[in-house]
């Protein structure tokens, strides 16, 4: 199918080639994050030396590329996180199936008869109201208080571990073709990129302007708001382009956690809603001056080490698609075969049991961060090998039963 823009136009061409996103941006010597919005239609066309290098990385002509470019600009679409109240979201998941004008109209005149609006305001604000709610792109999940409320209306089928893990297994076959094949870390980035009408987006709304800060958002799956049949895994884009470790392996996971709300969640909703599925919260850290405090990821984690109440429960649809994405990431990432295989090698045995006096989790996260085992010093920990967290890697050995 003809590409309708002209970054839809870039970004069929950079696929067809097999260049990755990050890859493209390295030899354009732009940031992923611009080349995103190009390929968006976020900001207008480039123009100059970028459409000469871009023509050449895409092996086009120069002079198509520009007349593109020229015809084809579209203003920015990009919305901030922030520019719609969470009330608005939430009033969005009350009214969105109600199609009898009469009832929104009680809903408003109720509330703005405390404010002495006219009938005339009312009718104003319900065509503005309708209007801009049918275009509200992301429902965000933002606490388990709120989830009735926000959650998707999306009922996931009920998928058994081992059938979860079978789906991680195909993904990673279809990509390297043998088992023998797969070198960890999992080319999360490159799987999502060969996922049919899939495509991957960076989004630097969620990204606060302070240095050192880390996004409140890292990513979320829905379809496209330009073409409902394509869909869309948006990520962070300080979360992309970050080389500090724990950011590399949120990424991972992140990525990976998004693709299986592609694979299984997307497919079932309808298209054409704009719904998208959770978004992954990471809480900006405190800053204080005057005392040196944990940041939020350690005291999480923390937390994480010392609570050994057994596994959450789930109780609602959003719980299970939850779990559902983080266990098939979990599979994705840190294959149970490879895994089992690189951790007898370093231990020398087929599990470890916790000793007496200790907690499971605090055990299961030493084994995964350590390079030092009574046998080996290995070059790397499980998690730095496998490309995760250490919560991640303990949670993994766990599930496994490497660690019990």
């Amino acid at each position: 199918m003809a590409a309708r823009s002209f970054g839809e136009h870039v970004r069929n061409l950079r696929k067809a080639r097999g260049i990755s996103l990050r890859q493209a941006a390295k030899d354009l010597r732009l940031s992923p994050s611009y080349l995103s919005k190009i390929e968006q239609d976020q900001v207008p066309p480039p123009s100059g030396k970028i459409i000469r290098d871009l023509a050449q990385l895409l092996d086009v002509s120069h002079q198509d590329l520009a007349a593109r470019a020229i015809s084809r600009r579209n203003e920015r679409t990009a919305r901030k996180l922030g520019e719609t109240r969470v009330e608005l979201y939430a009033l969005y998941r009350i009214v969105q199936d109600i199609d009898d004008v009469e009832v929104l109209r009680a809903l408003l005149r109720e509330a703005y008869g405390k404010m002495g609006k006219s009938e005339e305001e009312i009718q104003i604000d319900l065509d503005r109201l309708r209007s801009e709610l049918s275009e509200l792109p992301e429902l965000p999940r933002l606490s388990r208080t709120k989830e009735s409320l926000l959650a998707d209306p999306c009922r996931p089928r009920l998928l058994r571990k081992e059938r979860i893990e079978a789906m991680a297994e195909d993904v990673t076959l279809e990509y390297f073709g043998r088992v023998s094949e797969y070198v960890p870390p999992t080319p999360v980035e490159e799987l999502i990129e060969a996922l049919p009408d899939t495509d991957l987006v960076l989004n630097d709304c969620w990204d606060p302007k302070g240095e050192g800060q880390e996004p409140t958002v890292l990513g979320v799956s829905r379809f496209s708001r330009k073409n409902p049949r394509r869909k869309e895994i948006v990520i962070s884009a300080r979360l992309f382009e970050s080389d500090e470790p724990h950011m590399k392996a949120r990424l991972n996971f992140t990525l990976a956690h998004e693709m299986f709300h592609v694979i299984e969640h997307l497919e079932m909703a309808k298209v054409g809603t704009g719904i998208s599925f959770r978004r992954q919260i990471m809480l900006p850290p405190e800053i204080s001056k005057q005392v040196v405090r944990p940041s939020v990821r350690q005291r999480r984690l923390r937390m994480w080490i010392e609570n050994d109440n057994g596994p959450r429960r789930l109780t609602s649809d959003e719980d299970w698609r939850e779990w559902q994405a983080n266990y098939f990431a979990a599979s994705l990432l840190m294959p149970r075969e490879h895994l089992t295989r690189e951790f007898e090698e370093r231990f020398r045995c087929a599990s470890l049991e916790t000793p007496d006096g200790m907690n499971v989790r605090e055990y299961a996260f030493e084994a995964a961060t350590t390079n030092i085992t009574p046998h080996y010093v290995c070059d790397e920990s499980l998690s730095s090998l496998f490309g995760v967290s250490g919560q991640a890697m303990a949670i993994r050995l766990m599930q496994t039963g490497l660690v019990v």
